[in-house]
Formats: structure tokens, C-alpha cells, sequence
């Protein structure tokens, strides 16, 4: 498709691409590294000892492999490349953006360079790897040890809305499968501040509203620290062979 209309004469391709507030790079057919415009001179300051270069001066004359892990199949697919192609890159885990690869046509439409802009997705990925953490954690069944047993392994943190979602799924199954002792292990969480000690004293307190006795385990001894005086509705242990002796030693019959 053409374009439509005529750039002023005082408006150049380098001053337009120096104005866009993305990561914009310019290679000859070669793939040999031309132009960079200043945001992607800024960003590529951050990054360039990654590459084992001592200033990002040195990218210019340097081949696109520089980019790439596996040069080969980047070549194969720039050598095929007709219209824009979308890739999303990963530098290092320090910088991800979403990729467009656009070949430079002259008028008889020979390939005369390609154009990469890089839009930034680093933050925006980390948070959905983050929200998928998170869900993964959360999809943690809750096992049945025996006829009136049931444990639940908490993994991570313990924010406020993960705490709404597992005291929901714990409290709906203890009502439903009459569990009277349930076991919380905590050894894989990461941190448990003042708020998740709290969230916790919430938990067995509304467990023994329905008749469920809660045991936390897991628990060493700086966590008991911390605990202390807020889960007093529970019984706390090491591990969870320690706490089903003991529920097994007080209930023979269970």
C-alpha cells in the first residue's frame, strides 16, 4: 500500500525517527547495526556490558547477530522477510519488548535496509509472571489425609486477597466434608509479616467457629516468634508428621 500525501520538505526521516519515545534501530542489507535514535542510545547504555562491549558507540558496524542467540535462525527468517514481522525479545532479562521488524523498500521495491522499533514490555511481563505465580500458588489443592484430615501447603506470600480466596476454599471445605482438624503448612512461605500473622489468628479463629481444630506447622522458631499471642486459636508445630501424632494420639478412633 502507497502512502498518501507529501512530507514538507523541512521534515527529514532521521528528525521524525529521533522524535518517537521508542527503542528504533536502523540496519543496511547486510544486517549490519547503521542508526540508533536517541531513546535507543539511552536504553542501550544500561545494557551494553551485557554484550561484553565497553560503550554503546561500538553497535555500529556490528551484525544484528549481536542481538540473537541463535544468529542462524534469525538470518533465516530475515533472509524470508517480506512485510513487518512481531517478535517478542528477551535481553538479558533486563529489557523485553515486543519486536517489529520492518524491511526498507526503495521505490522498485528492493530491500534496501530494515528498521527495528522495540515497544517495552519488561514491567508489564513481569507482572503477569508474577500474577501467574500467584495462581499457580493458589490452584494448590487442599489434600485429604484421612476421613476428618485435611492440609493445605501455602506457598509465597499471604496478601489479602490470596488470604479471601484459600480461608473460602478452606471454611467451604471443612463444612462440606465435616474435616475437624485441618493442618496449614507454612514452611514454604516466604515472609510472614505482622498483617499475615493476623490474616492467620482470622483463619483458625473462624475454623473453630465451626468446629475445626487448626494446626499450623512448618512453623521454626523465628516465625513462632512472631506468632505469638495472634494464632492463639491453633496448635502449632514443627512438621506434619509431629501434628498428626498428636491429633492421632488424642483421637485413637479418627
Amino acid at each position: 500500500m502507497e502512502a498518501l500525501g507529501k512530507l514538507p520538505e523541512a521534515i527529514r526521516a532521521d528528525d521524525m525517527l529521533n522524535g518517537v519515545e521508542e527503542f528504533i534501530i536502523v540496519a543496511n542489507k547486510d544486517y549490519t547495526i547503521s542508526w540508533l535514535n536517541p531513546r535507543a542510545v539511552s536504553i542501550m547504555k544500561r545494557l551494553i556490558i551485557l554484550f561484553g562491549l565497553e560503550n554503546v558507540e561500538q553497535l555500529i558496524g556490528l551484525n544484528m547477530d549481536v542481538f540473537h542467540h541463535n544468529p542462524g535462525h534469525q538470518r533465516k527468517m530475515m533472509k524470508n522477510l517480506k512485510e513487518t514481522h512481531r517478535v517478542q525479545i528477551n535481553i538479558k532479562d533486563k529489557y523485553i519488548a515486543e519486536t517489529l521488524i520492518s524491511p526498507i523498500k526503495n521505490k522498485d521495491q528492493e530491500i534496501q535496509g530494515y528498521l527495528l522499533m522495540l515497544l517495552d514490555v519488561t514491567e508489564q511481563v513481569r507482572e503477569e509472571k508474577i500474577k501467574e505465580q500467584l495462581i499457580q500458588a493458589l490452584s494448590v489443592p487442599i489434600m485429604r489425609i484421612w476421613d476428618d484430615i485435611a492440609a493445605l501447603p501455602i506457598v509465597g506470600t499471604l496478601d489479602h486477597i490470596r488470604f479471601d480466596r484459600v480461608m473460602e476454599a478452606i471454611l467451604n471445605t471443612c463444612v462440606k466434608d465435616r474435616i475437624s482438624h485441618f493442618l496449614i503448612d507454612l514452611s514454604g512461605v516466604a515472609e510472614l509479616d505482622e498483617a499475615s500473622t493476623y490474616r492467620l489468628s482470622q483463619m483458625t479463629s473462624s475454623l473453630r467457629l465451626i468446629g475445626t481444630q487448626c494446626y499450623l506447622v512448618g512453623i521454626g522458631p523465628e516465625l513462632a516468634t512472631k506468632m505469638t499471642g495472634q494464632a492463639s486459636n491453633s496448635k502449632n508445630f514443627r512438621n506434619i508428621r509431629k501434628a498428626l501424632q498428636v491429633i492421632l494420639e488424642k483421637n485413637p478412633g479418627t
